[in-house]
Order: C-alpha cells, then structure tokens, then sequence
C-alpha cells in the first residue's frame, strides 16, 4: 500500500511538472498517452503490478497505455524505450536499472516526459 502511494504521488508530480499552468482534470489525464517499460509482468503481484494499477486509478485509460512486458535488461529495454518515446506523452521505465538509458534517451525527445524508479542517481 505504502508502495502504492509513493508511486502515485510520484506520477502527479511528473504531470505537474509537465502541466504546470493547470491543473489536470481526469478527462485531461485520459487523453494522456503514457508507455510503461516493466521488469516484470503487469499482473507479477508486485513491483510492475503496481505501477500498472497506479496509471488506472489515477484515471488513465486502459487503452492508453502501452506496456512492455519482461524487459529486465536495460540494454534490451532501450528500443521499447526509444519507439514509445516518439509516440506517448510520458514514458515510464519502471526501475533503477533503466535510469542511464532514459538519462541518454530523454534529450533526443524533449517533449516526452521520462522516469524511471528506485534509483538514487538522478544525473542532474
């Protein structure tokens, strides 16, 4: 639960920070694509359910979100990454070691959101 609410709260500052001038509605957040990169399955019990379940409560459309699944090795995670970067609004690869690869990633797209979790460098 604890888990649960730390990622939530980390989501809404990421689309905070991206709509800073307005607050987002629930029919803004459906509109929103968002790409989800996991270790794991998204029905695991754990670490990349949660998350996955994260982006539905907080009012995200089911049909908005595009996961990939089992993508633990970063070096494997970074073409999900690239493709879903040129065609979502927010981009979550969702564990520390995919952190180098968004930090790379991210500048070749500036108008996509990234984010990864549970790492401690945050490369500036």
């Amino acid at each position: 639960m604890k888990k649960n609410i730390v990622l939530l709260i980390t989501l809404i500052l990421i689309i905070c920070t991206v709509f800073p001038a307005a607050a987002l509605s629930e029919e803004d957040l459906k509109d929103l694509k968002v790409a989800l990169v996991l270790p794991s399955t998204k029905n695991d019990y754990a670490f990349s359910q949660s998350m996955y379940e994260s982006l539905l409560k907080l009012g995200f459309k089911e049909e908005n979100i595009s996961v990939s699944e089992s993508l633990g090795d970063a070096t494997a995670a970074e073409e999900a990454i690239r493709d879903y970067a040129e065609d979502n609004d927010i981009v979550i690869a969702h564990g520390s070691q995919y952190g180098s690869k968004i930090q790379t990633l991210a500048a070749d797209y500036p108008e996509t959101v990234f984010a990864w979790g549970n790492g401690v460098d945050t490369y500036d």
